[in-house]
């Protein structure tokens, strides 16, 4: 399943990878809390993939903080957008026009 996860992270995709970490979830915290109980090299196994598995929380977490601040950048420019739309639409419901006195 560990490689999976880092195929599909590879791959952009972040929701499968996340529904992979879920179902390895429970299996990852049984190991590491008995990781003193097995064979070396399965130790050292358990530690990659729990090293890993903090890699890639890390870089969700980074890969969702950029797409709020894309969110947030876009829906500023909507926002921008809705105010300047009467002065290229045409007169506004008040009947006020832009001028441009100076």
């Amino acid at each position: 399943m560990a490689g999976q996860e880092a195929l599909l992270l590879r791959g952009g995709d972040a929701a499968s990878a996340r529904g992979v970490q879920l179902r390895m979830a429970p299996l990852i915290q049984a190991l590491a809390a008995n990781a003193t109980d097995v064979d070396p090299g399965l130790r050292r196994r358990i530690a990659a993939i729990v090293a890993q598995r903090l890699a890639s929380e890390k870089w969700l977490d980074e890969v969702v903080a950029r797409g709020r601040a894309e969110l947030r950048q876009m829906e500023a420019d909507q926002r921008r957008l809705v105010r300047m739309r009467p002065a290229y639409t045409g007169p506004r419901p008040d009947g006020r026009r832009l001028s441009a006195v100076g």
